[in-house]
């Protein structure tokens, strides 16, 4: 098996365990932990918005997609190489 397909399954592996961990460790006492931290960081790398959940579940988005579209863009992007990342540091330990 090629280096690239063990750095890429070891990837998938570690993101489905980080995605299960964090999704059950962020509720706690049916709300989401530190909600709080995710409202006042978000707007820095990430357009978003509130919406209702009544507006949410009628399915009334329009208002709030089209306004969120109208939003600057955020003032500071995200890393999105993560994969890339993990790649190398597995063909380090391989090689």
């Amino acid at each position: 098996m090629s280096p690239v397909v063990v750095a890429y399954l070891a990837y998938v592996a570690i993101g489905v365990a980080l995605v299960a961990w964090v999704g059950s460790s962020l509720r706690r006492y049916g709300e989401v932990f530190l909600y709080d931290v995710f409202v006042e960081q978000m707007p820095r790398v990430l357009r978003c918005r509130y919406i209702t959940q009544a507006d949410l579940l009628a399915g009334r988005w329009s208002e709030h997609v089209e306004a969120l579209l109208e939003q600057p863009a955020p003032p500071t992007t995200s890393m999105v190489n993560g994969a890339d990342v993990a790649a190398q540091f597995l063909l380090k330990l391989v090689y």
